[in-house]
């Protein structure tokens, strides 16, 4: 019994000792992400009129990521480890024409999603999906959901190169659907904009600040 109680104690000991190392990296990190991102913005410096910023809490662990929306990509920021990381920059990058129509963002917080819109008019019209991977600490599920109108000229029953919907009045019948640059069916393009539209949430919903506002914001000030 002596022996066993010897076992034991060390080990309640370390155990105690371990749990409160963890209870106070926790609070050190919880207390100081605010003075990293403050740190972060003044390395960002960007003042202009149309970019925004605010804080989202990704993966749920109670420490927000702080992005930064310049009306072209979004920029967002991770802080784990008493630092800042990249978790992705230039969101949006990674099609030939980037995002610089995207004309609204919004979110899927429970699912850690992004979302982009934009298009060329009525003609053609794209969804981008970015999904949070907590593994990786990345954006590693993406998606380009796209509808495109367009004008069957050699009757192939497809859509070629050369034969996107124009604003010229021309009576149009066909419309594809795309993932990126893989063709999808109606009911699969459907299902994805279901989903969309019953969970997404604008990101006017999120309190958002221009750059100033997101210093006072950091610093308590509002």
């Amino acid at each position: 019994m002596k022996k066993i109680r010897l076992i034991i104690i060390p080990v309640l000991i370390f155990l105690i000792i371990l749990a409160e190392k963890n209870l106070t990296k926790n609070l050190k990190q919880t207390n100081t992400w605010r003075d990293a991102y403050l740190d972060k913005m003044e390395e960002i410096q960007d003042y202009r009129e149309h970019t925004y910023y605010y804080l989202q809490d990704f993966d749920n662990d109670d420490i927000p990521e702080l992005i930064q929306n310049d009306m072209e990509f979004l920029h967002i920021y991770k802080y784990s480890d008493f630092e800042v990381h990249t978790i992705e920059n230039d969101v949006g990058d990674f099609w030939p024409y980037g995002s610089s129509r995207v004309v609204e963002y919004s979110y899927i917080p429970k699912d850690g999603v992004i979302l982009g819109d934009g298009g060329w008019g009525p003609e053609c019209r794209w969804t981008y999906l970015w999904k949070y991977n907590k593994k990786t600490g990345m954006f590693d599920e993406k998606h380009c959901y796209t509808y495109q109108l367009y004008k069957d000229l050699n009757n192939n029953g497809k859509y070629d190169e050369g034969e996107a919907a124009t604003e010229d009045g021309e009576s149009i019948l066909d419309i594809t659907y795309f993932d990126f640059d893989e063709s999808i069916s109606k009911s699969e393009y459907d299902k994805a904009m279901n989903y969309i539209e019953s969970e997404a949430l604008s990101i006017k919903a999120i309190d958002t600040f221009n750059y100033s506002e997101m210093i006072d914001h950091l610093k308590g000030y509002n």
